[in-house]
């Protein structure tokens, strides 16, 4: 149970650097969630998971759940690795102040998820957190990534044995209108499709701040790798620059 206190604490602190931190870019799709939102699926997460020395990676965290997370964690005495995967500069200098400020055990990395992922001196992930950009493409693109540094590289007999995959989780932040109802099957069939199980699905968990094109809100999903995953098109993929336009204004 996370004390009101500690609630509090940390929402103040949220709130404080989210005045600060960069502008959005539109080029990037982001859209910044509100900072209840940010406390709201921290929270969520320390209830649904057993975080202790486990390994997160962020695919991106322009809505500072990084922070959120290792903020509570030192309130709870949790121990837990971090790493934020991010491309644009502006938001790796951000976090780079942020982890001196409060010394963070967090490492930022910078990179461009369309280009091969390289796993030299990588680990495999316990958990992955994702808020992809709102096309269909980058939402295949950013679970792609998400399940390789999963499941990482070895044989397939291991990296499909469900002792090793139930363990493995991925949290989507994604949405759809319910005047668009074909996007929904169609996130929907990308999962299905990549050999995901939607263990979990909140509608309109996630709130953002100026993101009309989006309603304002998206979904939070629980993923989790099954044996169905396609390890011959992610070993392709790892070799491969991704070709297909990912973002809205593409």
């Amino acid at each position: 149970m996370i004390e009101d206190r500690i609630i509090k604490e940390v929402l103040k602190t949220i709130d404080k650097y989210k005045k600060i931190m960069p502008k959005p870019k539109r080029k990037y799709d982001q859209f910044y969630a509100t900072s209840q939102t940010v406390i709201k699926k921290t929270i969520f997460i320390f209830k649904k998971f057993d975080l202790n020395y486990k390994k997160i990676a962020f695919l991106g965290d322009d809505d500072m759940v990084s922070l959120s997370m290792l903020l509570f964690a030192k309130h709870k005495n949790l121990n837990f690795d971090c790493c934020i995967f991010e491309i644009d500069d502006d938001l790796i200098n951000f976090f780079n102040q942020i982890k001196e400020k409060f010394n963070l055990n967090i490492i930022i990395k910078k990179y461009d998820l369309r280009k091969p992922l390289n796993f030299y001196n990588l680990p495999k992930f316990d958990l992955i957190i994702s808020d992809p950009p709102y096309t269909i493409s980058g939402l295949k693109l950013w679970l792609t990534r998400a399940i390789e540094l999963l499941v990482g590289k070895g044989s397939n007999k291991k990296r499909k044995n469900i002792n090793f995959l139930k363990n493995k989780f991925i949290i989507l932040s994604f949405g759809y209108t319910e005047k668009n109802l074909e996007k929904g099957y169609l996130i929907q069939e990308t999962i299905t499709n990549l050999g995901l199980l939607i263990h979990t699905k909140i509608r309109s968990f996630n709130k953002y701040i100026e993101a009309d094109s989006i309603n304002n809100e998206s979904d939070l999903y629980i993923l989790q790798p099954t044996p169905s995953i396609n390890l011959k098109l992610l070993d392709k993929l790892r070799k491969l620059h991704y070709k297909e336009k990912i973002y809205t204004y593409e």
